[in-house]
């Protein structure tokens, strides 16, 4: 009954999950219109943007700025960034990609995503970041394509 009269949006039972605390925060996003993340436009010029993400049970700072692309590995993620150090996270590629979406972050394929401002290149059936070639899943092919040419 409180709830209904503190307006709230959701309810999360500790341990809350990664996954269910980015669910709660998109739907706190829909049902106020307020956008917690920066947006897109934002980031470009926000170098500072960061997200903690758990690695060996502890939270880690990630400059967003600083990811090429990610990979999934079954329950796991595994980010690249400029430097060519790489981590690996247990989270899934879902939370991520709504984490990062507004961060002109790209779902190419159902294992990889890639930051836009990082590609290099791209064909029907890959895009080139740094000097790995990703591909283009063919499920989101039509999605990545339209993206890519936009920008």
């Amino acid at each position: 009954m409180e709830g209904y009269e503190l307006d709230a949006v959701d309810y999360l039972v500790k341990p809350v999950s990664f996954e269910r605390f980015v669910k709660a925060i998109a739907k706190l996003k829909r049902t106020t219109g307020h956008n917690p993340v920066l947006p897109a436009d934002d980031f470009s010029g926000n170098r500072e943007a960061f997200v903690y993400l758990k690695v060996d049970k502890q939270m880690q700072k990630v400059f967003i700025n600083e990811i090429v692309y990610i990979e999934s590995w079954k329950d796991y993620i595994k980010l690249f960034f400029t430097n060519g150090k790489n981590l690996l996270v247990k989270q899934s590629i879902s939370a991520m990609e709504n984490l990062l979406s507004e961060h002109k972050f790209l779902r190419v394929h159902r294992s990889y995503m890639v930051s836009v401002n990082k590609i290099s290149g791209y064909s029907g059936l890959s895009v080139q970041v740094q000097s790995t070639d990703i591909p283009i899943g063919r499920l989101y092919k039509q999605a990545v394509m339209e993206r890519l040419h936009e920008t």
